[in-house]
């Protein structure tokens, strides 16, 4: 049950900042073709809370599930810990001003 929720956890706060992320980066090539549109370059602080807070549990509920002996769902385990944390580098990089 803990690889279940690690795995969902980690999509949600990968989807989120992933499709904040996309929003942004539309918003900027907007910008550039017609600059009348207003300048928007901040992401949502509670946004941002709110994946952290999916990508951390993702992250606890993958380290308390290797701490069990239980290794069937090890890849589903750790797929979930890696998008916890690709979700918080996401949160903190803002790869949108770099593309």
């Amino acid at each position: 049950m803990k690889a279940i929720v690690s795995i969902l956890c980690g999509q949600i706060s990968f989807w989120i900042i992933a499709g904040v992320q996309i929003d942004m980066l539309m918003l900027t090539r907007i910008q550039q073709v017609d600059p009348i549109t207003p300048h928007i370059y901040a992401i949502g602080s509670s946004i941002k809370l709110i994946s952290i807070a999916f990508a951390l549990t993702a992250i606890i509920f993958s380290i308390l599930y290797s701490k069990t002996n239980k290794h069937k769902l090890k890849i589903i385990n750790k797929l979930g810990m890696i998008l916890g944390i690709i979700a918080i580098l996401l949160c903190f990089i803002p790869i949108y001003l770099f593309i």
